[in-house]
Order: structure tokens, then C-alpha cells, then sequence
């Protein structure tokens, strides 16, 4: 008999950044548990890893969480209710999405070393969500842009996975403005100057 035996499926829908995982792991012919995982790599590869971020994201009790490539050292793991989790860099970000009307509730992180082919080393983070067999529900994963537009129709609290900093009160409202701008001119020079205008208006009352 066969010790073990993985049969995975991928359903791609066109026009959308999220796969549906069907994966079924068998062990000693007996259905198993398992993470399925996804290690980092995405997004534009020519650009230095110096001036790139790389984190662990995810999302419990209605905050955003943040792991840091030293926080998940040889590995991290979670148990709870998770509205997503998985791995960003600065303009992408791969997502595990739970199955509908349920939550994650297990998920890992972990930054092993890689060894590339000019024999220099880098850290290869991975983020893996749990999966349990007997449920029979697949696993949805979104690789794509942290775009608000394709975040917003891929899920909710996904535009939340983009990173505004300590500002976001005021950066978020300004980006939503920019954006409702160039839905018009269709050009985002023109929509800076626009809003730039705008601003010096409204604060002129102030000068």
C-alpha cells in the first residue's frame, strides 16, 4: 500500500486573483489532516530584497496583525478564528481565505533558509492554513495586487491588509479622493494636481 498519497486540485475563475484548493492527503490509506502552504516569492522580482517588506500577515478580533521576518524564526503557529492569513510585500500579497460562512481556525508561519544557485543565502517565509479532511471544503487563496478596487471585490476586511501607517486616518480618505478623481481624467498626474488643488482650497480659509 502506498504510505502516502496527495491529490490536489485548482480551480482558476477568470477575471480573479483567487484559487480554490481541493486537496485530499491520505496516509497508510487513511484520510489525513494537513497545512497547505505558500512560500513567498511574488510580486516584482528585479526589485533589491533590501528595499522590499516582507511579512506575515493575518486577521483576529477585528485588528490586523504583522509578523515581522524575526518574529516567525523557525516557526509560529495560531489557533483561533482567522478571517484570513498568509504573506505581503509592499504592493502584493498572498491571502488563505476561509471557506464561506466559516473561519480559519489554525494557521503557521515560518522563515527557513534558502540556499540560491550562487550559493548566497536568503530567508524564505511561508504561510500555511490548516485543513481537515472530514470537513470536506476547499481552501481559497488569493494571489494578486493589494489593489482596493480587486480587494474589496474579493472579500471583506481584505482592504485592510494594506498598509497605510501611523497616518491611515488621513492617508485613507486622501487615496479613496485620488482614486474617485482619476475614475474621471483617467490620468493619475492630473488627479495629483487636482486633489493638490482641492486641498489648497479647502485649507485656504486657514493660511
Amino acid at each position: 500500500d502506498e504510505t502516502l498519497r496527495v491529490v490536489k486540485k485548482l480551480t482558476f475563475v477568470p477575471g480573479s486573483y483567487v484559487v480554490s484548493v481541493d486537496c485530499q492527503v491520505w496516509v497508510q490509506g487513511r484520510p489525513a489532516s494537513y497545512f497547505l502552504g505558500w512560500y513567498s516569492g511574488f510580486g516584482d522580482t528585479t526589485v533589491d530584497a533590501r528595499m522590499t517588506v516582507r511579512r506575515g500577515v493575518y486577521r483576529t478580533d477585528g485588528k490586523v496583525k504583522r509578523l515581522k521576518e524575526g518574529d516567525m524564526g523557525a516557526g509560529l503557529e495560531f489557533s483561533g478564528a482567522f478571517d484570513f492569513a498568509g504573506l505581503e510585500d509592499t504592493y502584493f500579497a498572498a491571502l488563505f481565505l476561509p471557506p464561506k460562512n466559516d473561519m480559519l481556525h489554525r494557521i503557521h508561519f515560518a522563515a527557513d533558509e534558502n540556499v540560491l544557485a550562487d550559493g548566497k543565502k536568503e530567508k524564505l517565509l511561508s504561510s500555511s492554513a490548516f485543513a481537515i479532511p472530514a470537513e470536506g471544503q476547499e481552501v481559497r487563496l488569493f494571489v494578486g495586487p493589494k489593489d482596493t478596487e480587486v480587494l474589496k471585490k474579493t472579500g471583506p476586511y481584505l482592504t485592510e491588509v494594506i498598509d497605510y501607517g501611523w497616518f491611515r486616518v488621513v492617508c485613507e480618505p486622501l487615496f479613496l479622493v485620488l482614486k474617485w478623481i482619476y475614475s474621471y481624467v483617467r490620468n493619475y498626474g492630473v488627479a495629483i494636481i487636482l486633489l493638490t488643488i482641492f486641498i489648497n482650497i479647502a485649507l485656504f480659509p486657514l493660511k
